[in-house]
């Protein structure tokens, strides 16, 4: 049995982005996942376990193409999502 119970269900197909978020949410070990809809938090319980997941999840977004939308993080910056994958 995990140790924590699924707090919620992300369709990944719908992912448009997946950043790092330690500085958005003040947790370390953050990630964002960002859809059109919503853009839910993780976090891993060390630096090794945040890095994995991070390798993980953001295979999702780069298997769809590009998109022409700008992901906003609450109470964060706003990045333009073709300029994050060029750089």
């Amino acid at each position: 049995m995990p140790e924590t119970i699924p707090q919620a269900i992300i369709d990944m197909t719908k992912v448009l982005e997946v950043t790092t978020a330690d500085n958005i949410t003040s947790h370390p070990h953050s990630i964002a996942i960002t859809a059109p809809d919503r853009v839910t938090f993780v976090k891993g319980t060390c630096p090794e376990e945040s890095k994995w997941w991070f390798n993980v999840l953001v295979a999702f977004p780069k298997s769809k193409g590009r998109h022409k939308r700008n992901a906003t993080f609450p109470g964060g910056q706003a990045t333009t999502i073709l300029q994050a994958q060029s750089e």
